[in-house]
């Protein structure tokens, strides 16, 4: 059974079809997204798979730390707040990078 932690990362591949360019250009274009990627990094943000059907975790998420919503079950409180908490950190990286972008450090980061 996989635990929280068990996961090291995600390997995939990404196919380009039906593309204007010749390959060479293809080629060439890819692994300059591949130096800028290894160089700067990218934004991780949560999947919408983590908010439930239509978002709901978020709303029963909020509703439990607010007082709201009282749930016996330990696993499922646990699971909506930090459903919560990735809505959370996906508001702030989205406002982080209106106003600073992603290259920039501040305060906090790690």
């Amino acid at each position: 059974k996989l635990k929280t932690g068990h996961l090291l990362g995600n390997r995939f591949h990404i196919t380009v079809t039906d593309s204007p360019l010749e390959p060479t250009q293809m080629l060439a274009n890819a692994q300059a997204i591949v130096q800028r990627l290894r160089a700067d990094g990218a934004p991780n943000f949560f999947g919408v798979q983590r908010f439930g059907d239509r978002g709901h975790n978020i709303e029963r998420g909020y509703a439990l730390l607010t007082g709201q919503q009282r749930i016996k079950d330990r696993w499922l409180r646990r699971f909506l707040v930090s459903s919560y908490q990735s809505y959370l950190c996906n508001c702030y990286l989205a406002r982080r990078l209106e106003m600073v972008g992603f290259a920039h450090l501040l305060l906090g980061d790690v």
